[in-house]
């Protein structure tokens, strides 16, 4: 409660020269010129509002290294986190896609060689069939040309016993 001064009162040059400072710091900290001569003149409310904030300031002073430090960790972490993340990231967009041509590469190659292996395997047997053939059909000849032969070789014979 304001206590009964009267007529008397104090002069207060500054708020007539410098309304613009005293309005912003009503704005920017929350306290205002006004309160703070409510304050000298013994106004309780106001002076335990001020005192609550006198507290909170104290308080808030004290744990403000902390606070901020903590906090300086915090965002400095996440920024080294995301980087690093980000560093992952590129890792593995760049060696990823080289390991999959490496493997797709392999792969392919891996299908080639299956690939030749068979062929070479399908061009044996197709040899190994075709000489076979060969050999069959040339010793057919021959025997049908030895068969041949004796056969003449008797018509010969029969024929020069004839006459």
């Amino acid at each position: 409660m304001a206590r009964n001064y009267g007529a008397a009162k104090l002069k207060n040059h500054i708020p007539n020269n410098a309304p613009g400072t005293l309005g912003a710091m009503g704005r920017l900290f929350d306290v205002s010129s006004s309160d703070f001569n409510k304050a000298l003149q013994g106004d309780q409310t106001v002076i335990t509002k001020i005192a609550d904030m006198a507290r909170l300031s104290d308080t808030a002073k004290a744990n403000l290294p902390k606070a901020l430090e903590a906090y300086r960790k915090i965002i400095e972490t996440t920024g080294d986190v995301n980087q690093a993340y980000v560093e992952l990231v590129q890792l593995t967009q760049k060696h990823g896609t080289q390991t999959l041509k490496a493997i797709n590469s392999s792969k392919t190659g891996e299908q080639r060689f299956k690939n030749e292996m068979s062929e070479m395997q399908a061009e044996h047997v197709n040899a190994t069939t075709a000489e076979a053939t060969r050999h069959a059909q040339r010793s057919s000849l021959i025997q049908i040309s030895g068969a041949t032969a004796d056969l003449m070789a008797l018509a010969k014979l029969t024929g020069a016993e004839k006459s």
